[in-house]
């Protein structure tokens, strides 16, 4: 860090050279390692390189320097030179200039008493003069919320900024007053109860509703502090509001919880809903409200009907096909053509009037497309029983059965068949638990779904493998497929989990002979029928992520050109040094944090394809795997590690990483990283070869060496 810095600081004093370039790439290293600052061994010189850049003829240099100054205020917060620029810099007549002065004032009156006690006068003159813009205004306002050192420097400023709620009553205005207000009343904590009136007074009053949801997420602020020092009344207050308001998307969305428990409850209030449904319809420009109360009414709608056949008048409430085409975007519109056809798709999975369950689910297959592959999974599970009735065992059956000793040959082509199927499934089990270790931003319903696809697919290649593999059965409970703690989207998939392991337990009693018997077909069949007609959840934050979370490498040693080999002696050892930084977006460790970081580096001999004299077995021979777990400090880690190249050739360096989490779950993040090392290979030494000695050594004996030789050999003449 330290070189870093001061490598950067180096290119930033030459004014020479004007390259505001580089500047700016000294300030994005300054923000982006914020947590790192502390690794500066040399502070004084680095603002000593950094702060020449200020007495610039420049305004956008000096404008960078301050914000970077900004940037590692938390190393510096009580340097006065520093405080003074930035007073000065506030007076300047460029724009630029002075936006770069507020916000390094911010940064550092979040970290020095002193620099905030001496802004107070001159943020409060900017504010309340006439030449200030409205918006330098808003920007110079938060540094406000910093004036909380002493009781009149506090006082000062809730007056300032009260007066001047009146005079700007745009919403942008009274947004950050109000913000600025809340969080200057928490750190005083005297001036909560003023606050709290004054919150409720705008709830209340101000008729635009992103205030009122800033008021209620300040008076939620105030209440952790000093609820206790609330101001008589208030409470109530709040509550007599909350009862006068309309809360008709509150209701809805409480009976969609009643009907995920029990959906037949709501059947009453069908009529209630097509009507409130038709008279929304009706009008022309609907309200926000009135809109949000249409998608919340269609909701239960779908829900309630889940399993019931829809009747005309339901049929007229809700036009898809409409929907499709009042979209704001074509992202919605596929997204809800996608909806449309997995509807159809169950529509034909439980309609039992068609004339067999395979051409349900090729009916379904069609609508399912490319998303729903487990679907044609299971119809070649079923194509694959009904062999047993149409394809009868060859004559060579019996043969078969002795060469082979399995019992199930002499069924012929569907044992063939079943076990095929049993390859398939454990295949795609396989590949949902893969997919399950690599979503470590993924919601807890997503991960739910993932995992009880991936035990269906586990349920039924056991129960293939219990009917065509002598000596299997059905292990103990692949999942408990409790409803306990199963959220209410994936409910129905796990009560057609628990059904189907009714089945298979039936099929591990039958399967006591190795015999296929056309009954334990027909249970596979109703297996696969109960598991079809499970309606799949579609887990809305597996397109939509709420957490995210990256691992960047860097390894050295790197080679001079990309894609070029490292060179090392041969009998010599290569240190390989990784460093990682772990990034987070807006909402960190939603979901699950990083507590370890697994760095795995595996090193393989790569054989050439034109050198025969390799034995294969040699080059697996020389395949090693190292692994350390390190604590992250700040975001940051690093790991060290010592190859060995016992043998010339060329070799592939693969550096993989993968996460743990607090509950020591192993995710498979990566990122994945490779180098390729290149060892020379030591000669090999020819054998000389005299006329006339048939010999293989490569040494000429005088006759004065035959003392010297052992008694195996022989003397050469």
């Amino acid at each position: 860090m330290t070189t870093l810095y001061k490598y950067s600081s180096d290119h930033n004093i030459r004014d020479k050279d004007n390259n505001n370039f580089l500047r700016l790439c000294v300030l994005r290293v300054c923000q982006q390692s914020e947590k790192h600052l502390d690794k500066i061994s040399n502070v004084d010189e680095f603002v000593r390189r950094v702060y020449s850049v200020i007495h610039s003829n420049d305004p956008i240099a000096r404008a960078v320097t301050l914000r970077t100054f900004g940037a590692v205020a938390a190393i510096i917060p009580e340097r006065q030179q520093i405080h003074h620029s930035i007073r000065r810099s506030l007076d300047s007549h460029d724009n630029v200039e002075v936006e770069a002065a507020i916000y390094a004032a911010i940064q550092f009156a979040a970290q020095s008493k002193t620099f905030a006690v001496s802004m107070c006068n001159k943020v409060s003159y900017m504010i309340q003069g006439q030449a200030t813009t409205a918006n330098m205004k808003l920007q110079l306002i938060p540094i406000l919320q910093y004036m909380h050192h002493d009781t009149a420097t506090a006082a000062m400023v809730r007056t300032l900024c009260v007066d001047l709620l009146p005079c700007y009553p745009a919403q942008d205005f009274v947004l950050i007053i109000l913000n600025t207000l809340s969080k200057l009343a928490a750190a005083t904590l005297v001036h909560i109860p003023n606050q709290v009136t004054l919150l409720l007074k705008y709830l209340k009053t101000d008729p635009r509703w992103e205030v009122k949801s800033k008021a209620l997420q300040h008076l939620y602020e105030l209440a952790i502090p000093g609820a206790h020092i609330w101001p008589q009344g208030a409470v109530d207050d709040l509550i007599d509001y909350v009862l006068s308001r309309n809360y008709t998307i509150v209701i809805c969305e409480a009976l969609g919880a009643i009907g995920g428990l029990k959906p037949e409850t709501l059947l009453p209030q069908l009529q209630t809903m097509l009507k409130l449904l038709g008279c929304l319809r009706a009008i022309e420009s609907p309200t926000d409200v009135q809109t949000n109360t249409k998608v919340m009414l269609c909701t239960l709608l779908f829900q309630l009907l889940s399993g019931y056949k829809w009747n005309e008048e339901t049929k007229n409430a809700v036009f898809e096909t409409q929907l499709t085409e009042q979209v704001s975007s074509e992202h919605f519109h596929f997204w809800l053509a996608c909806l449309k056809e997995m509807s159809e798709a169950e529509a034909l999975l439980s309609d039992e009037d068609s004339s067999t369950l395979v051409t349900r689910l090729d009916q379904s297959s069609i609508h399912y497309n490319k998303a729903i592959a487990a679907l044609k999974c299971l119809a070649q599970l079923i194509y694959t029983c009904n062999i047993l009735c149409i394809v009868p065992p060859p004559a060579i059956a019996a043969t078969i059965v002795q060469n082979t000793r399995d019992e199930h040959q002499r069924y012929g082509y569907i044992t063939n068949q079943m076990r095929k199927c049993v390859k398939d499934f454990k295949n795609c089990g396989e590949l949902h638990w893969k997919l399950y270790q690599t979503a470590f931003d993924a919601d807890p319903v997503t991960l739910e779904n993932m995992q009880i696809l991936q035990q269906m697919c586990v349920l039924i290649e056991q129960s293939l493998e219990t009917v065509c593999t002598s000596g299997s059965k059905i292990r103990e409970g692949p999942m408990e497929f409790g409803t306990k703690n199963i959220k209410l989207e994936s409910r129905e998939l796990v009560k057609a989990c628990e059904n189907s392991l009714k089945g298979a337990q039936k099929l591990a009693e039958d399967s006591v002979t190795s015999t296929i018997t056309h009954r334990q077909v027909e249970i596979l069949k109703k297996i696969v029928e109960i598991l079809a007609n499970a309606r799949l959840p579609v887990p809305r934050f597996f397109f939509q992520i709420l957490q995210s979370t990256s691992v960047k490498l860097a390894i050295s040693p790197q080679p001079r050109v990309m894609g070029e080999f490292i060179s090392v002696q041969s009998g010599s050892q290569l240190a390989v040094k990784v460093e990682g930084v772990i990034q987070h977006g807006l909402k960190a460790g939603l979901f699950r944090n990083i507590e370890q970081v697994v760095i795995s580096v595996t090193s393989q001999l790569q054989s050439a394809a034109k050198n025969k004299d390799i034995d294969p077995k040699v080059v697996l021979e020389h395949v090693s795997l190292l692994s350390q777990t390190v604590t992250p400090h700040k975001d940051f880690f690093s790991a060290q590690f010592l190859l060995g190249f016992p043998r010339g050739g060329q070799y592939l360096i693969v550096v993989e990483a993968s996460v743990i989490d607090k509950e020591s779950n192993t995710w498979k993040t990566g990122p994945k990283s490779s180098l390729t090392v290149k060892v020379p290979e030591e000669p090999k030494f020819l054998p000389i070869t005299v006329p006339g000695i048939t010999t293989n050594s490569n040494m000429i004996l005088m006759p004065e060496d035959s003392l010297f030789i052992k008694p195996h050999q022989k003397k050469l003449q």
